[in-house]
């Protein structure tokens, strides 16, 4: 209920008591008490809001990845880790060009949570110039089809790696979102 209800319900009150001294406004006036308790109920659902709101943690997500199916299985499986992980937001970016980490990501002072890195990318380029030690390698999940491109991330200090497979693609991003799950466990 609103404020004027109650409002014009107490305007009723007086009238009537105004009108005749002896009359019985006791349900009036149990009816403006359970408009005040809903007013209430409604401040408190919304202060409730508000801190939840504010006590929402949003981990950021930076995508480095050409191939757009398995981007849709990456994205797919994130969404329903976001759905499952209250309190959690998860914000996405992703690039399917190297020239965009340079240009972009490499020069930018925003830092990411997690990192999904593949190698190879749409404009011909490596992923791989990601700058490594500016955003923390523990933060990095190399997430190649090649082995020897998971080997070349792993001796630059990236430990989490996980072998892209096409057949077996929902596999692989199950067991991606397992890790972003053990990296947003420890934060």
């Amino acid at each position: 209920m609103e404020p004027a209800m109650c409002h014009t319900k107490q305007n009723q009150i007086l009238k009537k008591k105004k009108d005749n001294p002896e009359a019985d406004v006791g349900e009036l006036e149990r009816e403006i008490d359970g408009m005040v308790y809903g007013l209430n109920y409604v401040k408190t659902i919304k202060n409730i809001k508000k801190i939840l709101i504010k006590s929402m943690k949003t981990i950021r997500i930076l995508i480095l990845e050409d191939d757009i199916r398995a981007l849709s299985f990456l994205t797919n499986r994130i969404s329903l880790l976001e759905e499952r992980l209250s309190g959690l937001d998860i914000a996405l970016t992703v690039l399917s060009e190297y020239t965009q980490v340079e240009e972009y990501i490499n020069k930018t002072q925003m830092d990411f949570d997690i990192i999904l890195l593949d190698r190879d990318c749409k404009a011909c380029g490596s992923f791989h110039c990601l700058d490594f030690e500016k955003f923390g390698v523990d933060k990095i999940i190399s997430i190649s089809t090649m082995p020897e491109y998971n080997e070349e991330a792993q001796k630059r200090g990236v430990q989490r790696i996980i072998h892209k497979d096409h057949d077996h693609i929902e596999n692989f991003a199950d067991k991606v979102i397992k890790e972003i799950e053990k990296i947003i466990t420890y934060q």
